[in-house]
């Protein structure tokens, strides 16, 4: 039935208004008329519809993501987002095999204190820099970060891994074993796999060798001096 609402016209017979009321009817109950279906352009820009009068909403595509503000009103079981949604920060991510003088893992951004190259490892200063480790004084040892960067110049910032995977192809570790903060402290010899001996040296596992070039870089915060 087709929705026409020029009838009945005012002069209608009597006779024939009963089929043609019911055949209006007939079109309101079905709804396929598009003149009689709800549009968006039907709706008011101040309509307060409840929620309650929502049905659910399953097809696909059919909510903008901007359109969810709250995210903390979304019930825990209302199910698991799509890994492809979830966002990717820095560090979230781990290479196993980076290209050459670089670092795959957690980052962060730090002041150098002295110019310093890819894989120099560094304890945080009093000014809060990155400063060269030291093992033979434990004010000037927990390497916490390793420079991440091909190199940092003096007081400029730069990327530092904090844990993840470092890879130099002039490294030429034992596979598997562990890697400590050296003695030297210099740049490009802040890390062996000899551990500190002497009086006073501190021992720290900075982390340990995945193969020849490259380490699983995870410094410990316990550390062993020697008395």
């Amino acid at each position: 039935m087709a929705w026409d609402k020029t009838k009945p016209i005012d002069a209608q017979k009597l006779k024939d208004l009963a089929a043609l009321i019911r055949a209006n009817w007939d079109a309101i109950e079905l709804l396929t008329d598009a003149a009689l279906q709800i549009t968006n352009a039907k709706v008011a820009a101040n309509a307060g519809i409840v929620d309650t009068k929502l049905a659910e909403i399953g097809t696909a595509n059919k909510v903008n993501g901007t359109a969810i503000k709250n995210l903390a009103g979304i019930p825990p079981g209302a199910g698991t987002l799509p890994v492809a949604n979830l966002p990717t920060p820095d560090g979230a991510n781990v290479t196993a095999v980076p290209s050459d003088h670089t670092a795959s893992g957690m980052t962060i951004s730090l002041k150098a204190h002295a110019n310093v190259s890819f894989g120099d490892v560094c304890y945080i200063n009093s000014d809060g820099e990155a400063q060269l480790l030291d093992a033979d004084a434990i004010a000037s040892m927990t390497g916490i970060v390793l420079c991440a960067d091909a190199s940092i110049s003096a007081n400029a910032t730069g990327k530092w891994l904090l844990i993840g995977i470092a890879r130099d192809a002039s490294w030429t570790w034992t596979v598997g074993g562990l890697v400590y903060g050296s003695v030297t402290g210099t740049s490009g010899n802040t890390m062996s796999q000899t551990a500190p001996t002497a009086v006073d040296d501190v021992i720290q596992i900075l982390g340990v060798a995945t193969h020849a070039n490259r380490i699983y870089f995870n410094p410990q915060l316990q550390q062993i001096e020697h008395a």
